[in-house]
C-alpha cells in the first residue's frame, strides 16, 4: 500500500510517498532558469509515478496529465491504490467482498 503525504510551508508545497515499509520519498518539481535564461520546469515527479507503480490500469496518459498539486496527487494515489486492489487475486473459494482488507 502506498501513503501520500503534503507539506506545506507559505508558498512552498512538497509531497512524498511512501511504498510499503519504506522511508518516505520526495516527488521532484522544480522551477529553474535555465541556461538561456528562461523559466523551465523538471516534472521528475512524472517518472517517479511511472517507474513506481506499475500497475496495468495506471495509465502513462494519466500520469502525464498529473499536476504537482494536492488535488491531483491525491486523486493520482487513490486511482493506483483502487486499481491494485482490482489487480488482486482472489484464493480459490471466495468471493473479493470476503477478503480480509
Amino acid at each position: 500500500m502506498q501513503r501520500f503525504r503534503a507539506y506545506k510551508r507559505g508558498e512552498t508545497n512538497q509531497f512524498y510517498y511512501q511504498k510499503a515499509d519504506s522511508t518516505y520519498i520526495p516527488l521532484v518539481y522544480k522551477r529553474y532558469i535555465d541556461g538561456n535564461g528562461q523559466t523551465a520546469t523538471n516534472f521528475g515527479f512524472r517518472q517517479q509515478l511511472l517507474s513506481g507503480f506499475s500497475c496495468e490500469r495506471v495509465t502513462k496518459t494519466q500520469i502525464e496529465r498529473t499536476l504537482y498539486c494536492e488535488t491531483d496527487l491525491t486523486r493520482f494515489f487513490v486511482a493506483a491504490h483502487i486499481a491494485s486492489l482490482r489487480d488482486l487475486q482472489v484464493p480459490h473459494g471466495r468471493t473479493r467482498t470476503e477478503m480480509p482488507f
